[in-house]
């Protein structure tokens, strides 16, 4: 089975939301379940939507891994004008 480029891209876009999703679920267990003492803090709302974004990209991710999305949806597509300017 040969894989395409819409896996491979897939797969690392799915590794990089789960780690973006664990890393911003792991602060916001530190943040309300330990004592540690932080000199910064983020907002409750900003690791909320991290994690609400995490999980879309990660569903998002998901279905490209599956083929029922193309990756120029996702990363850019070759007819736009700014992609032309940069690679033309």
């Amino acid at each position: 089975m040969k894989i395409k480029e819409n896996q491979i891209i897939g797969a690392i876009f799915a590794i990089m939301n789960i780690l973006w999703t664990i890393d911003t679920v792991c602060l916001f267990y530190k943040y309300h379940f330990t004592d540690i003492m932080f000199l910064f803090m983020y907002p409750d709302w900003v690791l909320i939507v991290n994690m609400i974004i995490g999980i879309i990209g990660l569903y998002m991710s998901i279905i490209l891994f599956i083929n029922r999305l193309k990756n120029e949806k996702i990363i850019y597509h070759r007819d736009s004008s700014i992609y032309n300017r940069i690679f033309n």
